[in-house]
Order: C-alpha cells, then structure tokens, then sequence
C-alpha cells in the first residue's frame, strides 16, 4: 500500500471522532514527538453562569467572574526561555525543565477564553498548570506575580493548580519540514 494511501486505511478503523487527515513516508529516524520543533497548545474555558451542555467536554467551564487583564498580563509571563519546573506535575524526571515560549497570551471570543500557548517544548501538564494558576489569578484566589514567583522558585508548590484536562487540545506541531496547519487550512 502506498503511504499515501495509509490514511484512508486508518480511517476504516478508527472510532468516528478520530480521523487521520494526512499521510506520507518519512525518514526512518522521524520521531512525532521528539522530531517536533514547536507545538502549540490551546485551552479553552466557557464563561457564564451556565455550562453549555454541547461543550462540556472540550471547554472548562468557569461560572465565577474572571479578570482578563491580569490573566492577559500573567501570560506574559510565560513568553521567554525558563525553567518551568513549579509547572511540571510533580515525582516527574526529565533532564532539564527549561524551556521557550514564544507565544502565550488569552483571546476572548464570546463567551469563551481561549488561552494559546506555543514553544519548543512543554513538559508534563505544563500547559494545564499555567492555566490553573492563571484562572486563580483572574478569580482574585491568588496574586498577580505568581507566575513570575513561580518561575523564579522553581517549586511547584509556589504554582497554582492543575486545571481540569477537558479544555486543553494540542492545536499546531511544526516539523522542519511539515506544518500540521498547512494541512488543516488546505483541507
């Protein structure tokens, strides 16, 4: 079968809500994670006093007030080269937490907050403990130098919480030679 052809094979097999899109032969060294160059990760968080009930699954669903602003300027935070090591779970090894952000920042579309975050890499549950913290900063739970504390720390105890993992979706990975966006916008 031609690698080409891979995809349509997959899809006959799958579950309905898991669709391969696109197939090739590749390097034999070609690793989908570690091949990566950058990745971008979206969370998305429902506003209101009401959860909608169609995207209980895919949006956290926060009913207390959120202040946008500090949450916008704790994102800000993040964009850089650290050592995110009070954002990785914690009993995890890896061999250095440091990492590069270059894209973290909150958009509002309606009633929903969409935080986007794009780096070289994120270490495990990075992403859904950057937004628990950010969601405690927007509710007034915890202050708005906490991002900046923890990164200094280095201590995950000077983080916030992890927040749930039904709002967060891997949206982009950027290979050297493959954009997974380049495929979706010309589907």
């Amino acid at each position: 079968m031609g690698a080409d052809k891979f995809a349509f094979a997959l899809n006959t097999r799958l579950p309905g809500d898991i669709r391969i899109l696109y197939s090739e032969e590749c390097d034999s060294t070609f690793h989908a994670r570690f091949s990566a160059k950058e990745k971008q990760y979206r969370y998305f968080v429902q506003t209101g006093p009401h959860a909608d009930v169609f995207a209980r699954r895919y949006a956290l669903h926060a009913y207390m007030p959120l202040d946008f602003e500090k949450m916008q300027a704790a994102a800000a935070q993040v964009v850089g080269e650290h050592d995110f090591s009070a954002f990785m779970s914690t009993g995890r090894q890896v061999e250095s937490a440091v990492r590069r952000v270059i894209l973290s920042e909150w958009e509002q579309q309606g009633q929903y907050l969409i935080y986007r975050v794009q780096g070289n890499g994120f270490l495990y549950n990075m992403v859904r403990i950057l937004v628990g913290t950010m969601l405690d900063i927007g509710n007034g739970r915890l202050p708005e130098n906490t991002i900046a504390a923890a990164l200094a720390s280095c201590s995950r105890k000077a983080a916030g919480p992890t927040a749930p993992p039904h709002g967060l979706m891997l949206w982009r990975v950027q290979y050297p030679d493959f954009d997974t966006e380049e495929l979706l916008c010309h589907e």
